[in-house]
């Protein structure tokens, strides 16, 4: 806390009291007083800039890790959540691992097309910067539409783009994809790791997949659910943290005040 390294500074201890004539302690107790007078006149904005200093700090290391767990963590686990649920030998569940991971990856090109583009029109655009900056909730669906008009496009594309190769070059395709598919099936990784795990799953589901393939469809939800709620948490804590070092601050310079006050007037009399 900030408090703690307060009281650590020679900002508010008391001025030790030494035998005059020695230089030495009167420019200690010159510096104490100083220190003393400049904390009295902080200025309320000032007291709450401190108080705010750690509590911010803490703030900004969980946003930052939260956005490697957004852009690293929820991706692989999920990617990974995918594959092994997929029914069948090391090779489709790779593909359906491909799969997802390109699906997070059309997910991420969005977004910094998203940035890149809100970047450009509020540079250009007064109106739209204003709606950006004033209006959440109209930002908000701005957002979410030109992202999901993104994520549509690149889905409609990606389909066309399967339909036209798998018919002017499926049999090509197919030919490459055979003697891969069997060389995986057929490795070591896939009899004694893959299969069994395989085997295992079926075997815990008995026999209906169905709740394994949920399970796996809300792996990114729930953990971008748990981390927004973690963010919220976190924000509310600073904000209590920020007005209890505050008032802690404010308290402390009331006492500094008074000290001072007492101080010059023992000295006029």
């Amino acid at each position: 806390m900030i408090i703690s390294k307060i009281q650590k500074n020679d900002l508010l201890n008391a001025p030790q009291q030494k035998t005059a004539g020695f230089g030495h302690s009167r420019k200690k107790s010159e510096k104490h007083r100083s220190s003393d007078e400049m904390f009295a006149n902080m200025s309320d904005l000032d007291l709450y800039r401190t108080a705010s200093v750690l509590p911010n700090e803490r703030y900004r290391k969980v946003k930052n890790n939260a956005a490697g767990t957004l852009f690293v963590g929820i991706p692989v686990l999920d990617t990974l959540a995918a594959g092994i649920v997929q029914k069948g030998g090391l090779a489709s569940k790779s593909k359906e691992m491909i799969k997802r991971a390109g699906i997070w990856g059309a997910v991420f090109s969005a977004a910094a097309g998203l940035v890149l583009l809100k970047h450009k029109v509020n540079k250009e655009s007064a109106a739209l910067n204003n709606i950006d900056r004033n209006h959440p909730v109209l930002r908000t669906c701005m957002d979410m539409t030109f992202a999901a008009g993104v994520l549509l496009t690149a889905s409609a594309l990606a389909q066309k783009a399967g339909s036209f190769i798998n018919k002017n070059y499926g049999k090509t395709i197919e030919k490459i994809k055979a003697p891969i598919r069997n060389f995986v099936n057929n490795s070591k990784i896939n009899k004694r790791i893959v299969t069994p795990l395989d085997n295992a799953l079926t075997k815990a589901a008995k026999g209906n997949r169905a709740p394994l393939n949920i399970a796996a469809a809300y792996t990114a939800p729930v953990l971008l659910a748990g981390l927004v709620t973690r963010l919220f948490a976190e924000d509310s804590s600073r904000q209590i943290n920020i007005k209890t070092n505050y008032q802690t601050l404010k308290n402390l310079q009331t006492l500094v005040r008074n000290s001072a006050d007492k101080s010059d007037k023992a000295e006029t009399v």
